[in-house]
């Protein structure tokens, strides 16, 4: 019998929720799954070049400095997704950002709060490395 454990998912979806499907673990991955349209500043997706717009993320685990992770695999349509791997417990923050052809930015940061999601596990010794490894 395995006692593997469900790999946890962060939905941010189209109407502005975000769904989280059980607890995020240290030392364990987490899946991002993020509905680009979120920050398509009104545009209807359907036939739009993405090349015209590009959509980052961001994290930050404890408030150390924050690490980008690309959001341009897509899952489905308008469904993008990345795996962040956990290396420490505490609070992970999350962001995003899309920046266009013409230079406009645009913010998904839960009104410049971020989106902030505890992690269990032990939070790591102040001066410590890395703690939110992309990919």
């Amino acid at each position: 019998m395995s006692s593997s454990i469900a790999e946890p998912t962060l939905d941010f979806r189209s109407d502005g929720s975000v769904i989280q499907s059980g607890p995020l673990l240290g030392g364990h991955t987490v899946r991002i799954r993020y509905d680009r349209s979120r920050l398509a500043g009104g545009r209807e997706l359907a036939g739009v070049e993405t090349a015209n717009w590009m959509v980052s993320g961001f994290c930050s685990m404890n408030g150390r400095e924050p690490r980008p992770f690309a959001l341009g695999e897509h899952a489905s349509g308008v469904i993008s997704e990345q795996r962040l791997r956990l290396t420490d417990g505490g609070t992970l923050a999350l962001w995003f950002e899309c920046c266009d052809l013409y230079g406009a930015h645009r913010f998904d940061s839960n009104d410049g709060q971020n989106f902030c999601f505890p992690v269990s596990g032990a939070p790591p010794e102040s001066g410590g490395g890395l703690v939110v490894q992309v990919g």
